[in-house]
């Protein structure tokens, strides 16, 4: 089974994040949590082959391909200015996770 988190969102959606190693400090059942929030850290549990977090979103108690709902909104592009400064974020993140 594994640690996951359900979080219940305006709308009558659900998401839920799957295959944590543990659970963020501060997170309770029927808690609230704001944008932003860190809610647990990826993982291996269950029977997963390697460290991941499965992401679920279902709308009405159905899953839904949240790519193709129109509520939510498309991702925004890295600006051209901040790309060198995210590429070395990105960088030193991909060594830790490497160590």
């Amino acid at each position: 089974d594994g640690n996951y988190v359900k979080l219940e969102h305006e709308g009558n959606y659900t998401t839920q994040y799957l295959h944590f190693s543990k659970i963020a400090e501060g997170i309770k059942r029927d808690g609230h949590v704001k944008q932003g929030d860190i809610i647990g850290y990826a993982g291996d549990t269950g029977q997963a082959t390697g460290v991941h977090v499965c992401f679920r979103v279902k709308k009405n108690n159905k899953p839904i391909d949240h790519t193709k709902d129109p509520t939510f909104s498309e991702s925004k592009m890295v600006k051209v200015r901040n790309l060198n400064s995210f590429k070395q974020h990105r960088d030193s993140l991909l060594l830790m996770l490497k160590e």
